[in-house]
């Protein structure tokens, strides 16, 4: 985990135990990861020429599909929904503008099978083993603040 990254921010704010929703930049999720940020234009271009055309959606982007390539934001949220929809259009439909957000369950998995299964483990007990402090962790809600794409033909 980098030292001072997103999924620091993230972790630090499930071990603070107060359960609020922690916003988080979805316009620096998509700066630091061009390679999401292509897949989500494209794949945002797919639900554009659907019939019947659609003004609103949600895309799945699961962890084991390497969607986010960034290694410190695929360990701060991992698997995501991303909700999009128009916010304009020209005319033409030749450039539309669509915004895009998430909001996300900050929760561990701890039976699940993974690389990582070991770390689930320990902070899903960190929710229960409080040994005398007054303090546990708690999950929250990860808010992905809007943010707006030009996709264009």
């Amino acid at each position: 985990m980098r030292h001072g990254g997103v999924a620091e921010r993230c972790l630090e704010w499930y071990l603070n135990a107060n359960g609020h929703d922690l916003p988080v930049e979805v316009s620096s999720l998509l700066r630091d990861d061009p390679t999401f940020r292509r897949r989500l234009i494209d794949d945002l271009k797919g639900e554009l020429l659907k019939q019947p055309p659609r003004d609103s959606g949600r895309l799945n982007y699961k962890q084991e599909k390497h969607a986010i390539t960034n290694i410190d934001w695929l360990y701060a949220i991992g698997s995501i929904n991303m909700d999009w929809r128009i916010v304009s259009c020209d005319p033409a439909h030749k450039q539309v503008e669509v915004e895009v957000s998430f909001l996300k369950p900050y929760v561990w998995h701890p039976h699940q099978d993974r690389p990582t299964h070991y770390v689930h483990q320990a902070a899903q007990n960190l929710q229960v083993l409080h040994a005398g402090q007054i303090k546990r962790a708690r999950n929250y809600r990860l808010i992905g603040k809007p943010t707006r794409l030009r996709i264009s033909e």
